[in-house]
């Protein structure tokens, strides 16, 4: 998969964790109304909790950088801005769930501070198939969709 042909390319692999603090420290009262109005959403990644764990398969390495993020797009509030300069870093492959919140505002947010934003389209996905599709169909406007097989393939030459 992609997460294999970039460990195997060298290239550097950020791994964002979702992060929601008990009792709503992490949430400012314009953020807690917003989260109200989706059904809570975002509740089941609590510190410490199952939803704030990785999916198996995709565990980071030792070596990986890893940053929690309070709100949907991975560069705010996170230590990924410095991590990702740091390393050099001025294109990002944006994969993972929920293509309506983390991944949409993750490419907005790093199109925006100039990174060249590639999402695959076959490594992402939503709960919701409506707002997926709605998401898919603005993506584009801010980052280049490709499948993960012309990633690989240009990480392999």
């Amino acid at each position: 998969g992609l997460l294999e042909a970039a460990r195997r390319a060298g290239v550097p692999v950020l791994h964002v964790a979702e992060l929601a603090l008990s009792d709503g420290l992490s949430d400012s009262e314009a953020w807690a109304r917003r989260r109200q109005g989706v059904g809570g959403a975002g509740r089941l990644a609590i510190e410490g909790s199952w939803g704030q764990q990785f999916l198996k398969g995709f565990d980071p390495l030792p070596d990986e950088l890893v940053v929690n993020r309070y709100r949907p797009t991975s560069l705010s509030d996170t230590r990924a801005e410095v991590l990702l300069r740091s390393n050099g870093v001025r294109a990002l492959v944006v994969a993972g769930v929920e293509t309506h919140l983390a991944v949409l505002a993750t490419a907005v947010d790093a199109a925006c501070h100039d990174y060249t934003v590639i999402v695959p389209a076959d490594c992402v996905a939503g709960s919701l198939p409506e707002l997926h599709r709605t998401a898919m169909a603005i993506l584009p406007v801010w980052s280049e969709m490709v499948n993960s097989r012309e990633i690989v393939q240009a990480w392999s030459a």
